[in-house]
This record gives C-alpha cells, structure tokens and sequence, in this order.
C-alpha cells in the first residue's frame, strides 16, 4: 500500500510540475518542473523508506502475534463441521480472488498494474525526450532572440555614434564647400580683373599706335615745311641774283638814271626786308611747331612709357599674388582633405577595432553562457533521468519483491484448498 502511494505521488508531482510548465518561457518554467520532480522523488523516497522500515519490523520481531483463541468449550462435532463449512466458503472466496474471474484475479490485477506501470513510464520517458528536444529547440530560440537583441542594440549604438560624426563630417564638407564657392567667387573676380587688364592694356597699345601713326604724319608735315623752306630759300637766292644783277645794271646806268637807282634801292631795300620778315616768320613757326611736336611727342612718349610700366608691372603684382594666393589655397585645401581623410580612415579603424572586439566578446561570452547553460540543463536532465530510472527500478524491485512472498503465500493457500476439497 505505501509503495502505491509513493508511486502515485511520484507521478502527482511530476504532473503538478509539468501542468505549470510553459513551453514560451523555459527559464522560469524550469524551477516550477524541478520543484515537481522533487517533491514527485520526496514522495517516493518517504514511501519506500516506510515500506522498508516496515518490512524491517517484520522481518527482526516478526508479525504481531493474534491473542489466543479462547478454548471453545463443549464443541461438538456440527460446530466443527459449521466452522469447516465456513473455512471452506472462506477458501472458495480465496481461491475465487486468486485464480477466479480472469479480471477479479489478484494475479491478472498484479500483470495490469505492471503493464500500467510500464505504459507510464513510456509516457514519461516519452515526455521527457519531448521535454528535452523543446528545451533544446526552446534555448536554440532564446539564443537567437538574445543574439538579434544584442545585434538590434549593437546596432543601434553603431547608428548613434556614426551619425553624430556623420553630422560633424557633412558639417565640416559644408564649411569646405562654402569656402570653395568663396574661393570660386574669388578667382572669378581675379580673372575678371585680368580681363579688363588686359583690355586696358590693348587700349593703350592701341592708342600708342595711333600716336605713333601721328607722328609718322608730324613727320611728314616736318619735312613739307622743310621743302617749303627749301623752295623760300632758292627763291631768295634767285632774288639775290636778280638783284645784283639789277645792282649791276643800275652802277652801268647810274649816271643816267639817279631816280631810277632811288626807287631801285628802295625797292630792293623794301623787298630784303620784306622778304628777311617773311623768312624769320616762317623759321619762327617751324620753330616753334617743331619744339611742340617734339615736347608733346616726348611727353606722350614718355607717359605711355611711363603707363606701360606700370599696367605691366601692376598686372606682374597681381599675377603673382594671385598664383601666390591660387597656390596658398591649393595647400591648405590639399592639407585640410588630407587631415580629415587620415582623421576619419584613423577613425573608422579605430572603431572597427572595437566593434569588432565587442562582437568577439559578445559570441565569446555568449557561446560560454550557452554551454554552461546546455551543460547545466543536460546535466540537470540526466541527473533527473538517472535518479527517476533508480526510483522506478527500485520501486519495480521492491514491488516485485514484496508481492514475490504474497504470491507464494497464495498459492500455498490454493494447494491447501485444494487439498481440502479433495
């Protein structure tokens, strides 16, 4: 009877421990099932453990001896017959119980209770190989879900802190891009002040060769005025000579004609001079158009030489400080894109180093979590299984041993009734 007991609440307890068993949640559910085990291998301990002490008391002191029968005074012959009778009805229920209906047997009762026995354990060797495939399959899943919530955080982090350096390098490219549109605005006005050098510049050649075409036709007016001289001065000699020879013919006249010599001189006196006027006149202006030429010419000359020098020094300057500056620039520029490249690669390194350490952390520790995990729990379930499989083959081998007796003990009393009935 205890060992029934024991064995009905090691399967109360294992029932108890699997009806608050959640498949969606393992790790909570877990404590729950093995609180059950332990209560099912308590009750089955305790109940073997009272089946032992009792057989303990029978087998050292022995069955506890019924009271002596009154001696029955004045029996006759029909009270042994009755009592006779009695034990043999008592018998016949005996045998009935034992070898009657194939049911009602104690025998066919015993076959069903083993064949009961070992159904269950099927069912619980079945449920625990069920049990162990969905706590495997169940870890595999919790192992996943805590991988894609680690990748999911991991991620996140890796999007925060790129992103607030993503911001500070557009950043930074804005700046770059707002000093290169500054830059071109710059060089445009360079090269528009070139331009319009140079413009200045075919200006100014322009117009000193429009003074130098002037002064070719200054030129040409000088020696004009100079044939003019030339033509006055032959004229004038042409004068002299018809005058002297007037001279001459008024001395061979000059005792005839002293009125004629008169007016003659004064002619001639008149004609000198008009003629030495008109001379001096004409050197004066040539003089004096030739002095202005050359000042004006040579102060021209001298102001585009002048100007020249200078446009083409100042466009020197400018060249110069321009390449200067195209090339300061260019420096800068070469050297800031080449810092923020190496900050930015040094960067990036050295954030992938570290990710790259935190994700070989994370696996590291993870697999570890998870083999301790699996070795607890398959060593959780072996123990279990190892310690069900002892309780159940000890229960089997107590039963066994104590209705081994029984049985004998019956079948003594069938071959007793048998032999009374013969």
């Amino acid at each position: 009877m205890l060992i029934t007991i024991g064995i009905f609440a090691t399967f109360l307890g294992i029932t108890l421990g699997l009806l608050d068993f959640n498949m969606n949640d393992v790790e909570n559910s877990l404590p729950n099932l093995i609180n059950g085990i332990k209560t099912a291998f308590l009750a089955s301990a305790l109940g073997v453990f009272s089946a032992l002490t009792i057989k303990f008391r029978y087998t050292f002191w022995g069955a506890k001896a019924p009271a002596a029968d009154t001696p029955v005074q004045d029996a006759t012959i029909d009270d042994i017959v009755r009592q006779l009778q009695l034990s043999g009805k008592s018998l016949d229920k005996l045998h009935y119980s034992l070898v009657g209906h194939e049911e009602a047997s104690l025998l066919t009762q015993l076959k069903l209770i083993s064949s009961d026995q070992n159904d269950q354990l099927s069912h619980l060797h079945k449920a625990f190989v069920e049990f162990a495939n969905t706590q495997a399959e169940n870890n595999s899943n919790a192992l996943i879900d805590a991988l894609k919530a680690v990748i999911r955080d991991f991620n996140e982090k890796i999007s925060d802190q790129f992103g607030e350096n993503f911001k500070q390098l557009n950043a930074a490219v804005g700046k770059i891009n707002d000093w290169q549109e500054q830059y071109r605005q710059q060089m445009q006005e360079m090269i528009a002040q070139q331009t319009q050098t140079t413009a200045n510049m075919q200006q100014a050649g322009e117009s000193f060769s429009q003074v130098v075409e002037h002064a070719q036709s200054f030129s040409q007016t000088a020696a004009n005025i100079e044939r003019t001289i030339g033509a006055f001065s032959a004229l004038e000699q042409a004068l002299e000579a018809n005058l002297s020879e007037l001279a001459g013919v008024i001395d061979v006249t000059k005792s005839g004609i002293p009125e004629i010599e008169s007016r003659v001189s004064e002619m001639i006196t008149h004609i000198q001079h008009g003629a030495q006027a008109s001379a001096n006149i004409i050197t004066e202006h040539l003089q004096g158009a030739t002095q202005t030429l050359q000042s004006s010419v040579g102060h021209f000359t001298a102001q585009m030489t002048l100007s020249a020098e200078n446009m083409a020094h100042n466009v020197n300057e400018q060249n110069i400080k321009t390449n200067e500056t195209i090339q300061k620039a260019s420096t800068q520029l070469q050297q800031l894109m080449t810092s923020m490249s190496q900050e930015m690669t040094q960067y990036i390194q050295r954030h992938n180093e570290s990710i790259t350490t935190n994700i070989t952390d994370m696996t590291e520790n993870t697999k570890k979590q998870v083999t301790a995990l699996d070795a607890a729990l398959s060593d959780a379930l072996k123990k279990s299984l190892d310690s069900l499989g002892q309780q159940l083959a000890s229960l089997s081998n107590k039963f066994t041993q104590d209705y081994t007796p029984l049985t004998e003990r019956l079948k003594e009393v069938v071959r007793l009734s048998e032999a009374l009935r013969a």
